[in-house]
């Protein structure tokens, strides 16, 4: 009867804790509550030891470390489509531990931070909080997947944290929206539409609180976070130079007419946060939880101008995949959080109540089913990367370690891109044939040549096993090039390039290399099968 009394006792406890809106409000929520953030974080770290990082990962890594001072940066990010923020804390911190797991370290413990953030502050009952963090984004895609999204995150729920401060405490709030903005091109607009929504507070509802020192603090204000927007939009703008987008040569006809397919279907683009919903249902969802912040007219623009210009951004930039689509998200939860603690602190009149009634289905209902959906995406999407490989490039880079030999290979590659996460696990040099020239990542412009023929990739590795003096390691993506029977030999990839052979081409390679390991059990493309150029053969 003892133990069952006691059950009973810590049964009620923790239901109560799950329908309370205070993560720390006595003793009793604050153990539960650092069990839970401790849980999460030994159950991402966990994953993300597991994780073979993706090209586009270590990418960011490798531009990070390129330039010989921090400086550097701000001209190896020309064309490469992100602001700074991110390369910049990996740079800092890989001159702290100088290992490239940095890039896991940074990526867990940002995620982790608004987290933290979210779980501490938000105004939603502990059980909707739990939901939330163990959805897909927060617990796989932002801490797992190691890119700049989860900085974004992070920042975003320190915006809703203090926005509803921003009358005493402007400067941190202007602050927080420059970070924001330097995260990604996503959060700068997101930034331009907090901002717009902040102005029009000031100057429609704020006016008789002016006085010459609070013009000048706002003003200030302002100013700094249009100089944060500015610095994210010379950073990333891209040049005609650029092979990743053709926004550049859109007319101002093709932009209205995205415009307005956006804002007839702002549910247009989002597919997989929204998973399983036809299009129809997910305009209509959209519609849902912009009508959800109706109490706040305001708000409610300003989700609705957020969707449709980041789908906007989507239709004509570049296309969004999970991570860019769970910005949108991470940037509807932070509004609604916004909306909701302005709510119940607000003395509510007889018209709102109907407001605020739908603001609590949204947030009860149609919120929580959507994390829900997300919880069961984070188990697929952790389930795959625990017991499938997702790039051979962990593989590929222990075969590497594991003979003094092939730790002073010089590596060439075909296609190239698919290189770029190797250096995370290795310190091999990397030679870029469509470029010539070394480095870790490829150039996302017109310098790396869009026809690369087997002729030409073989000889460059002669000439670097003359020129360096090391045994060359060819890389190929590419395969059943030899068995290919029918013309045109050529395979297209990434940006419409070409790669071409003939078949003396072909003859010339096999009597000049040594076929050593072939690595082919990647989920996606990341595979290779690896041919030695030995030093030797310099030498008949």
């Amino acid at each position: 009867m003892i133990l069952i009394s006691k059950y009973r006792r810590h049964e009620k406890d923790f239901i109560g804790y799950l329908c309370s809106n205070n993560a720390f409000e006595n003793r009793k929520n604050a153990i539960i509550s650092t069990l839970v953030l401790a849980l999460w974080l030994i159950m991402v770290i966990f994953v993300s030891t597991k994780h073979e990082v993706w090209r586009d990962e270590v990418r960011a890594l490798s531009i990070a470390l390129e330039p010989d001072t921090i400086w550097g940066l701000f001209t190896a990010l020309k064309n490469e489509g992100h602001p700074i923020l991110w390369y910049l804390i990996l740079r800092i911190g890989f001159m702290i531990i100088n290992s490239s797991v940095i890039l896991k370290i940074a990526s867990v413990c940002i995620a982790f931070g608004g987290v933290v953030v979210f779980y501490k502050y938000a105004p939603f009952p502990m059980w909707q909080r739990i939901l939330f963090i163990g959805g897909v984004l927060p617990f796989y895609e932002y801490p797992v997947v190691a890119r700049n999204y989860g900085i974004s995150m992070l920042f975003l729920f320190l915006l809703a944290k203090f926005y509803t401060q921003r009358e005493e405490k402007p400067f941190l709030v202007a602050f927080i929206l420059v970070a924001l903005a330097n995260t990604n091109v996503h959060s700068a607009i997101f930034v331009c539409v907090i901002a717009f929504l902040w102005l029009i507070n000031v100057l429609v509802y704020d006016r008789s609180l002016f006085d010459f020192r609070r013009i000048i603090i706002l003003s200030c204000s302002f100013v700094i976070v249009g100089i944060g927007v500015v610095f994210s939009a010379v950073t990333t703008l891209p040049t005609q130079d650029s092979i990743v987008t053709q926004a550049l040569s859109l007319n101002i006809s093709q932009l209205l007419q995205e415009l307005w397919t956006n804002i007839k279907h702002p549910g247009l683009h989002f597919t997989v946060i929204f998973f399983g919903l036809s299009a129809l249902m997910r305009d209509i969802l959209m519609w849902i939880l912009i009508a959800g912040l109706i109490v706040r007219p305001l708000m409610a623009i300003s989700l609705f101008l957020g969707v449709v210009l980041v789908g906007l951004f989507f239709s004509v930039v570049y296309y969004g995949a999970l991570r860019h689509q769970g910005l949108v998200f991470i940037f509807i939860v932070s509004l609604y959080w916004i909306v909701y603690k302005e709510t119940m602190i607000t003395p509510i009149d007889k018209l709102a109540k109907y407001r605020v009634l739908l603001l609590k289905g949204s947030v009860y209902v149609v919120l929580s089913a959507i994390f829900l959906v997300h919880i069961a995406g984070a188990m697929r999407l952790i389930y795959r990367d625990l017991v499938k490989e997702l790039s051979s490039s962990r593989a590929f880079g222990e075969f590497i370690m594991a003979s003094k030999r092939f730790q002073e290979a010089i590596i060439i590659g075909e296609p190239d891109y698919r290189l770029q996460s190797l250096p995370y696990y290795v310190k091999n040099r990397i030679f870029i044939p469509r470029e010539g020239i070394f480095r870790n990542y490829i150039a996302q412009t017109r310098a790396n040549k869009s026809k690369l023929t087997m002729g030409e990739l073989l000889e460059s590795g002669r000439q670097l096993r003359i020129s360096e003096m090391k045994p060359v390691l060819i890389v190929l993506g590419h395969f059943g090039l030899a068995k290919q029977k029918d013309k045109p030999f050529i395979r297209t990839i990434q940006h419409n390039k070409k790669f071409s052979w003939t078949s003396e081409e072909m003859d010339d390679f096999g009597a000049s290399t040594v076929k050593i390991k072939e690595f082919v059990t990647s989920e996606k493309n990341e595979r290779y099968a690896v041919y030695l150029l030995p030093l030797q053969k310099a030498n008949r």
